[in-house]
């Protein structure tokens, strides 16, 4: 099976025509191959959480083979657990979701998407806010 890498948007015209030369010349299948990118109008943002609440952190990726998608906290991965899942949608949506942050959970958030061509990351900065007061008593 041969295959073509395109990094940047080709040439259409140019392209087409020797894909048909290329084609004709060893009659296999072609598979295109597309470096992952972030569906997004930036690759940065910030968002916060109350202390205790839960919270996610989306990011959607496109790429041709469907690129991987891993999650990391301040550099290292992240590991799925009883307070951290990680989904994916079949639009390249991947999600990670946390159960009652916690002041250790602020941080920057990174999602780095991978196929056999390259990668493409997301970065969320998530700051923690105060507690949210509860009153107990009646003031009058």
């Amino acid at each position: 099976m041969a295959s073509i890498r395109l990094n940047k948007p080709p040439n259409l015209m140019f392209e087409v025509s020797s894909l048909i030369i290329f084609y004709a010349q060893y009659e296999r299948p072609l598979v295109f191959l597309v470096q992952p990118k972030v569906e997004a109008p930036k690759s940065v943002n910030d968002r916060s959480c109350v202390f205790g609440q839960d919270s996610q952190i989306s990011w959607k990726f496109s790429g041709i083979e469907k690129p991987q998608v891993a999650w990391f906290f301040n550099g290292q991965p992240i590991s799925t657990n009883n307070r951290f899942q990680m989904t994916e949608t079949g639009d390249g949506t991947s999600t990670l979701s946390i159960r009652q942050a916690e002041l250790a959970d602020q941080g920057v958030y990174t999602a780095r998407a991978t196929n056999a061509v390259g990668e493409a990351e997301a970065k969320t900065t998530l700051r923690i806010t105060c507690i949210k007061p509860v009153i107990n008593t009646d003031l009058n």
